[in-house]
């Protein structure tokens, strides 16, 4: 089931988009996340805390946020 946060923020920015996302990933798949929005037409807004955080937007201006979970990294099991 998909994690969803709602929160205040201080300073209202001006409207851009309808919607924001977060979607966390497991990091060794973030680069190929961001990658693949923008290769569907979307822009990167901000990457300077990348690569945990990739801020990316659509052609309507939505937001969405490419998280690297640490918590979601695959592990690998020795056999």
């Amino acid at each position: 089931m998909p994690n969803l946060w709602f929160g205040d923020v201080d300073v209202p920015k001006p409207p851009a988009g309808r919607w924001h996302v977060e979607v966390y990933v497991p990091p060794e798949v973030a680069e190929h996340r961001v990658a693949a929005a923008v290769a569907a037409g979307g822009t990167i807004v901000d990457d300077s805390d990348a690569p945990p955080l990739t801020v990316v937007a659509d052609q309507d201006g939505n937001t969405g946020v490419v998280c690297a979970d640490m918590s979601a990294a695959r592990t690998v099991k020795s056999a």
